[in-house]
C-alpha cells in the first residue's frame, strides 16, 4: 500500500454515494434440510456443517440485521441479489440450484410466501411483488409471529412454502421461538 491511500474499509458510506448489497442470503442455503444440504443425515450434517450454521445463525445473521436495521435508520439503499432463472422451465440454473430444485422463473409476478401451522392451516402470507418481498419492511420477510389478523400465535412447529405463478417452488417447516 503506497502512503496516503486508503483501504476500502477506511472508505465512509456517503449517503446518496453508497449502498448496502446482500448476496445470495436465502431460506434455501441457511438451514440444514436445504439446498445443498437436503438429503443428508441429521448425523452427517451437524458433522460436516455444524460450525458453519452456528457461525451464521449467531453471528453472520444477526449483524447482518443490525447492519441493515442501521442502513434502514440513515436511509442507505439495501440491494439483495435474486435468483431468478432466465427460463421458465429452469433449464439455465447453475447446478446447485438444479440439485437443489430452487427455480424461479423470469419475469414471475404472482408469488407468495405462505406460513402455515401445524394443522395445516394458512395464518399467514406474503406477496412478493418486483423482485421485492415486502412484509412492511422492504427488501426481506421478517415474520413476528403475527398471523394475518394481526394475533400472535404460539411457539411451535410452522410450515412455509414459496408459491410462484401457481407452482410451489419451496416448502420446508421452520421453528417459532419466543
Amino acid at each position: 500500500m503506497k502512503n496516503g491511500e486508503k483501504l476500502s474499509r477506511d472508505i465512509p458510506i456517503e449517503l446518496g454515494k453508497s449502498a448496502i448489497l446482500f448476496i445470495d442470503v436465502q431460506y434455501n442455503n441457511v438451514y440444514p434440510d436445504g439446498g445443498q444440504y437436503k438429503g443428508l443425515s441429521p448425523l452427517t450434517a451437524k458433522i460436516k456443517y455444524q460450525y458453519f450454521f452456528d457461525t451464521l445463525h449467531n453471528i453472520a445473521l444477526p449483524n447482518m440485521v443490525k447492519i441493515q436495521k442501521k442502513a434502514r435508520k440513515n436511509r442507505i439503499e439495501i440491494l439483495y441479489t435474486t435468483i431468478e432463472s432466465l427460463t421458465s422451465d429452469g433449464r439455465d440454473r447453475g447446478l446447485d440450484y438444479k440439485i437443489s430444485g430452487f427455480n424461479i422463473p423470469k419475469n414471475s409476478k404472482n408469488a407468495n410466501l405462505e406460513i402455515f401451522n401445524i394443522k395445516g392451516q394458512k395464518i399467514k402470507q406474503f406477496k412478493i411483488e418486483n423482485d421485492v418481498v415486502l412484509s412492511g419492511d422492504e427488501g426481506s420477510i421478517i415474520w413476528n409471529g403475527n398471523d394475518n389478523n394481526g394475533k400472535q400465535v404460539s411457539s411451535g412447529v410452522y410450515f412455509y412454502k414459496l408459491i410462484i405463478d401457481n407452482v410451489t417452488v419451496e416448502s420446508h417447516k421452520m421453528l417459532l421461538l419466543k
